[in-house]
């Protein structure tokens, strides 16, 4: 699915959801008519002409494409816009879009999270990778001690124990019949948070110790190059929907093996 809070015009989004369909969309606004209880006319005037969705059809569309909810609160602004009679509504609208794009463009807005620590728990649990490394690794179903973790991460079993403790005095893991169990399966902080670059930093470290192991299941890619302003926006667009679709994917994924992923995508 395009990511819809780049869009401006719904009828540009539903557009481009049916083109990147199977058969390239062959058969589905006439699919659409039937959900919305409209004839194929009709949506034709309305996605090839200068009619416009009623708030009752786009609720129905919606459902149709799939929409969460965060997304759904979005279309709906894009039709309301599109519908306004007024340039002052226009404008008022206008904010709304721009707000909602902005909080969109965030990942914390975009990745789910179950765990809020507080700031003097950030200050530690973000201070290095191994906080997040051995609550990963004890995620793996098995009998964990703290030999068992230090070996796997390659670092000493007194840090282990430190880490360990601090997890279970925080309620991201606790110990029942001599076996740990991760709590709150996500944390995240956020873009503008003061330890966000300590965060990245830890595991870019922890990452550059990794390449010279040279194993051949990790990736490692660098790819200095030079492109469009706009080109540059729609790559940065792409890795978010990728952050968004992945975190969808680990919630439902079965513990069975550690892994950390990094993309750097900056201006230079």
């Amino acid at each position: 699915m395009p990511a819809i809070f780049k869009y401006s015009d719904y009828k540009q989004f539903v557009r481009d959801w049916v083109n990147q369909r199977p058969r390239a969309g062959r058969g589905e606004f006439r699919k659409m008519a039937a959900h919305l209880g409209v004839s194929s006319t009709m949506i034709s005037f309305v996605f090839n002409g200068d009619k416009d969705l009623s708030l009752e059809m786009a609720s129905l569309l919606s459902d149709f494409l799939g929409l969460n909810v965060k997304e759904e609160r979005y279309f709906f602004l894009l039709v309301e816009f599109a519908r306004a009679g007024t340039h002052q509504l226009k404008v008022k609208l206008k904010g709304q879009l721009t707000e909602a794009q902005q909080a969109a463009n965030k990942i914390s807005e975009r990745v789910a999270k179950d765990k809020e620590l507080t700031s003097e728990e950030k200050a530690t649990y973000y201070s290095s990778w191994a906080y997040t490394g051995v609550r990963n690794v004890i995620s793996i179903p098995r009998d964990w001690t703290s030999e068992d973790i230090a070996h796997r991460l390659l670092i000493s079993e007194g840090q282990v124990r430190e880490v360990l403790q601090f997890l279970l005095d925080h309620g991201l893991i606790r110990l029942t019949n001599g076996r740990y169990e991760v709590l709150a399966k996500a944390t995240h902080i956020g873009a503008d948070h003061a330890l966000v670059a300590k965060h990245h930093q830890n595991w870019r470290v922890r990452g550059l110790q990794k390449m010279d192991q040279r194993d051949p299941e990790n990736l490692f890619y660098t790819g200095p190059m030079s492109l469009s302003q706009t080109d540059a926006g729609v790559i940065r667009d792409l890795l978010l929907e990728f952050v968004q679709k992945a975190h969808r994917i680990v919630g439902d994924s079965p513990s069975e093996t550690v892994r950390c992923l990094n993309i750097d995508w900056f201006n230079y």
